[in-house]
């Protein structure tokens, strides 16, 4: 698996834990750069990890509006979090 595959899921892990365990993005970030500085071996997928994790919550509103316009028959609070 390439580091940006690698990258991106660990971006959506971070994102899935933040939302079902209602954390702030902030602490499950601070949470993953300590565990980034432990394992060096994780280095090569953290900037753009953080990036994409960075930039989906500076842009959630608008993310979910776009969610929200094109949903079709779904709220999205029914919406499963890995949908969202």
């Amino acid at each position: 698996m390439s580091a940006r595959s690698k990258a991106r899921k660990r971006a959506l892990d971070m994102l899935y834990v933040a939302e079902v365990r209602e954390l702030p993005i902030t602490d499950v970030l601070a949470t993953e750069t300590v565990r980034h500085l432990d394992q060096p071996e994780r280095a090569s997928s953290w900037d753009y990890a953080r990036q994409i994790v960075t930039g989906v919550d500076d842009a959630r509103h608008e993310i979910d509006s776009v969610i929200i316009d094109h949903a079709q028959g779904w709220s999205i609070a029914r919406m499963p979090v890995l949908d969202r």
